[in-house]
C-alpha cells in the first residue's frame, strides 16, 4: 500500500503500516547514506518546507508533503532512535 493510499484512508502518519512503507526507501537511501534519527526527521521537514520538493508531493495528492514529513518523523522516532 502506498503512502498516498494510507493517507487517503485516514491512516495516522505514525501507524505501523505507514512506517512499514518507509522501510524500503530508507533501506535504499542507506545504501549510500545512513542518516541518524535527527537527520532523517530533518530530511522530511526539508522536503515539506521547500516548495520545490513539496510541489512534487502535492501534485500526487494534496497534503502528501506534510503527511510524509510526519511519517518520516515518526519513523525516525520509532526505528532510528
Amino acid at each position: 500500500m502506498s503512502a498516498t493510499t494510507l493517507m487517503s484512508a485516514g491512516t495516522p502518519a505514525d501507524d505501523p503500516a505507514v512506517l512499514a512503507e518507509l522501510d524500503v526507501p530508507f533501506r535504499l537511501m542507506s545504501r549510500f547514506w545512513t542518516p541518524t534519527a535527527e537527520q532523517y526527521a530533518h530530511l522530511g521537514r526539508m522536503q515539506a518546507d521547500d516548495e520545490r520538493f513539496a510541489a512534487n508531493y502535492e501534485q500526487i495528492a494534496e497534503g502528501l508533503a506534510a503527511y510524509v514529513r510526519d511519517a518520516m518523523t515518526a519513523y525516525a522516532a520509532a526505528r532510528l532512535s
